[in-house]
């Protein structure tokens, strides 16, 4: 499989984004891919039915610039763990 997210930078006011996502999974890998964030001010990440980006909802920064690294992970038919990465930096308030 291939797979590849793009590093993505927002304003501090913004509550979703979007992450464009490269890969030749199709569809019915959907069930065995996983994606995260690991910061808590990230609500949820959803790898969207177009198969092209991923939505992220995060809340609003009132403070410094902020990042956390996306990540998603397909595991295929034989179980081997596939892995693509990026960082969301969030604005700070000037």
């Amino acid at each position: 499989p291939s797979m590849k997210l793009s590093d993505v930078t927002i304003e501090a006011s913004e509550t979703k984004c979007l992450i464009p996502f490269n890969t030749n999974l199709i569809d019915s890998c959907r069930p065995n891919i996983t994606v995260s964030a690991d910061e808590n001010w990230v609500e949820g990440v959803e790898y969207l039915a177009n198969g092209k980006e991923l939505e992220v909802s995060l809340s609003a920064n009132g403070g410094a610039e902020r990042s956390t690294h996306v990540k998603v992970v397909f595991v295929d038919a034989w179980g081997e763990k596939h892995e693509a990465e990026c960082v969301l930096t969030q604005k700070g308030l000037e």
